[in-house]
């Protein structure tokens, strides 16, 4: 039987595995071979428990050794535990934890979200800051430069259809006390990949680009940290999918502001509550109760060095309010096409739509 851990989804990584004392280096070629193993089984093995009623998320745990699979509630355990064994899992390569889901943050404008003193009306307008659409209220990801055009990215779930690119109107800071400055221009169509579970549809980003109003100023490459800051990102990570577990990132959103929490699920593939959709790759972060809310959808994902702030994807769901979920830079570009968001970055608008 698989072992069933029943620990919080960003406890998933923290749970103690002994290993027999032996050799360093066997130790490591032991490692190295099972880890290949593991991941040789990990797209198949995804597909097959993501598509279980019930489950939440896939990762392919490095520091534990395992796949680890999350479920929302004990009953769905026995049928992940068969999916896992249709793919050709042994028992003792994966972990079962109990988590709670996966939910998007976009604040429903009939709810009357809580706003943070980012939600400001913004001028020019900045990463960071609230925006609105006639459902939502969300977070302002970042400013790009892109072959179609001045830009910004924010959730593809805010905009009135997921997936679907209908020129939905966004509003700075919402709609009625504000004022128009985008109109969406690109939010791909969910569809099934080799990694996607039956029955469901996949992208690697929640992600859609929405076109500026010509008259409408903006600034590329800052994000309001605060109602009186503004940093600048300086580089992005569009490379990138894995971070390592335990490293600090920061997220800045209309509803809680700026906070941070640490890496605990890097590249893990997660079902979105509600929905058919998974998103493929997606990075979990773990800090302090408030970490995150609703609203919050869309708020840009960070770290912090020497020379600046780096750029890593954007936020888009929460696991309980410690725990947010973001879809890596990397995965927005192989979805929106290729951009920059960095001070004074430009793109070739040579390519068309840059994809």
């Amino acid at each position: 039987m698989a072992v069933l851990m029943l620990a919080a989804c960003g406890d998933a990584t923290t749970a103690r595995v002994t290993a027999p004392s032996e050799p360093d280096a066997l130790q490591f070629a032991r490692s190295e071979q099972a880890q290949a193993r593991l991941a040789s089984l990990y797209d198949g093995a995804s597909a097959e428990v993501l598509a279980v009623d019930g489950s939440v998320f896939a990762d392919h745990d490095e520091r534990l050794g395992k796949l680890v699979f999350g479920v929302e509630r004990l009953s769905a355990a026995a049928a992940v535990q068969a999916a896992a064994a249709r793919a050709g899992v042994a028992a003792s390569d994966f972990v079962i934890v109990l988590s709670a889901p996966i939910k998007l943050l976009g604040g429903h404008v009939a709810a009357g979200a809580p706003v943070h003193s980012t939600s400001s009306t913004s001028a020019p307008v900045v990463a960071g800051v609230a925006i609105g659409t006639a459902k939502y209220h969300c977070t302002l990801g970042f400013n790009v430069a892109h072959a179609a055009g001045r830009s910004f990215i924010t959730n593809s779930h805010c905009t009135d259809r997921q997936g679907v690119p209908d020129k939905t109107q966004f509003w700075q800071p919402q709609v009625g006390a504000g004022r128009l400055i985008g109109v969406e221009d690109d939010d791909p169509t969910y569809t099934a990949n080799k990694a996607c579970p039956k029955d469901r549809r996949c992208r690697y980003s929640d992600a859609a680009r929405i076109a500026y109003l010509p008259d409408v100023p903006s600034r590329q490459g800052e994000v309001a940290t605060s109602a009186t800051v503004t940093e600048l990102f300086t580089r992005q990570d569009d490379l990138n999918n894995l971070f390592l577990s335990g490293n600090l990132i920061y997220k800045t959103g209309m509803t809680t502001g700026t906070t941070t929490g640490s890496v605990s699920n890097s590249c893990a593939n997660a079902n979105v509550e509600g929905t058919n959709l998974t998103l493929i790759c997606q990075t979990f972060v773990t800090g302090a109760a408030g970490v995150v809310g609703f609203g919050d959808s869309g708020a840009p994902a960070y770290r912090k060095a020497i020379e600046g702030n780096v750029l890593l994807g954007i936020v888009w769901g929460g696991v309980g309010s410690n725990t947010f979920v973001f879809s890596p830079l990397e995965g927005i570009v192989r979805d929106l096409g290729r951009m920059s968001a960095v001070v004074g970055g430009t793109v070739s608008t040579t390519n068309g739509n840059g994809k």
